[in-house]
């Protein structure tokens, strides 16, 4: 298995907020975002990749050598949010990329995580299925922006819908997946057809369509920083080391 963190985001709600630096990089109390994220990744021992783009790489390597994280950053190529990849373009960049033939733990490098991903590569090896990370959002105006997602009783996604006028349930996929090897013959297909390649959850609502894709209950909390609010809310409620 390896790790790919999605980064190539220009954040343009965020810049007034934060100036021109990418979202994975605000400070957060003494360490910024995405240390955060890799404390959690480096108890997997996978090699992690993350993506990026050309604005914005200079800053990644930057902090990769004061961080010294054991992570590999790539450049996308893109240099402005008109020729940006997508998320989903950026894994398959990746993919392409790195030559990678492996089962894959996805993220966005913009949530904080409150958790241990242990828990959810466990149940990806155990059902050896595709994994999405659920939570309950008890906003459901909020769920409206949100992929939304109902699980069976064996936690099998019955439908995925990316900001559904009218949410089906409280249930928010994170974005934050296991997806086998497998699943990566569909990526070519989905691209080639021209659906949307901005957020994974496109991707992973076409993927749940195909094939078996499980929802894995988070034992914790995840906290959005792609937005303005809800940055300001993580600032307020959450005790930062």
């Amino acid at each position: 298995m390896k790790c790919i963190v999605l980064a190539a985001g220009y954040g343009t709600r965020m810049q007034g907020l934060i100036g021109d630096i990418p979202k994975a990089l605000v400070p957060l109390g003494r360490q910024v975002l995405l240390d955060t994220l890799m404390q959690r990744l480096a108890l997997l021992e996978l090699p992690t990749y993350l993506v990026t783009n050309s604005r914005y790489h200079d800053q990644f390597q930057a902090w990769q050598a004061k961080a010294r994280w054991p992570i590999d950053i790539i450049d996308d190529g893109s240099t402005e949010p008109a020729n940006r990849l997508g998320a989903v373009g950026d894994l398959a960049f990746a993919i392409d990329r790195l030559d990678l033939n492996d089962d894959l733990l996805l993220l966005a490098a913009d949530n904080l995580i409150e958790f241990p991903l242990q828990g959810l590569v466990s149940a990806f090896l155990r059902k050896q299925q595709p994994q999405v990370a659920v939570w309950q959002n008890p906003d459901m105006e909020d769920q409206k922006r949100r992929g939304v997602v109902t699980l069976d009783d064996n936690l099998r996604v019955t439908s995925y819908i990316e900001k559904p006028s009218n949410p089906l349930s409280n249930l928010t996929a994170a974005p934050i997946y296991v997806l086998s090897k497998a699943c990566l013959t569909y990526l070519d297909d989905y691209i080639g057809a021209g659906y949307n390649t901005d957020a994974p959850g496109h991707f992973m609502s076409y993927l749940a369509s195909l094939t078996t894709l499980y929802g894995w209950p988070v034992p914790g909390e995840i906290f959005d920083v792609g937005h303005p609010a809800s940055y300001n809310r993580l600032l307020e409620t959450v005790e930062l080391q």
